[in-house]
């Protein structure tokens, strides 16, 4: 599956920027490379939630390629890097990452510091659909008191996180915070109280437990 996702990407790099040369190797810093190309190095996995849907959901992952490009000037391997950006942009299922690569990571490369984003993409794995048991007994129903879990998902400056995943771990219940970062979960089983909350944003995941009991504020802290 993963190899189907690097030869896509690779031709859609080669449509891209025409007569350039395509490699899922690190790149190099000598002997440089000759010619124009374009290394598209897969440096890490990340947490990516499912999409939205009543069937029973996918497996899925986010895949996280460094982009460089080298050529026989700058100007032109700067060239090449910023068509690719700007045509990434343009593809909905890719994101990309502008900010520069922290120093420690291309010291832990060993690699000159260089003009590169990253860009993101899912990778998907559907699952078998569950088996259905039949009822073979009388159905026996119980009363339990429900509650409620109503709050706000915030980053740094209380900035609001929109469509941020939030999992009541062990009730396998979620949502998505709105426009406004905040989520809500009506008709809880069992009485309001300390509740264990996953929050999965920006390719990450912060668990954290909370007082149920009103609304409450989270502040996102991935780690």
């Amino acid at each position: 599956m993963l190899d189907l996702t690097d030869e896509r990407l690779s031709t859609w790099i080669g449509a891209t920027v025409e007569n350039a040369t395509v490699t899922l190797a690190l790149p190099v810093d000598a002997p440089a490379p000759t010619g124009e190309g374009v290394s598209l190095y897969l440096l890490s996995f990340a947490n990516c939630p499912p999409p939205r849907t009543n069937e029973r959901p996918p497996l899925q992952i986010l895949l996280r390629y460094l982009v460089t490009t080298w050529a026989a000037t700058p100007q032109k391997a700067h060239q090449l890097l910023g068509d690719l950006a700007f045509a990434a942009m343009g593809v909905s299922e890719f994101s990309i990452d502008l900010d520069p690569l922290p120093a420690e990571t291309w010291l832990a490369l060993k690699l000159v510091p260089r003009p590169a984003f990253m860009l993101s993409l899912p990778v998907r794995q559907e699952r078998p659909k569950a088996r259905v048991e039949y009822v073979r007994s009388a159905l026996s129903v119980k009363t339990e008191p429900m509650s409620q879990l109503i709050g706000r998902v915030v980053g740094p400056g209380d900035l609001p996180i929109v469509g941020a995943r939030v999992e009541i771990t062990g009730l396998q219940l979620f949502n998505y915070t709105d426009a406004n970062g905040q989520f809500r979960f009506l008709g809880l089983p069992g009485m309001s109280g300390k509740r264990d909350i996953r929050i999965l944003a920006k390719g990450r995941q912060f668990d954290v437990t909370v007082d149920a009991s009103k609304p409450v504020v989270i502040q996102f802290e991935p780690v």
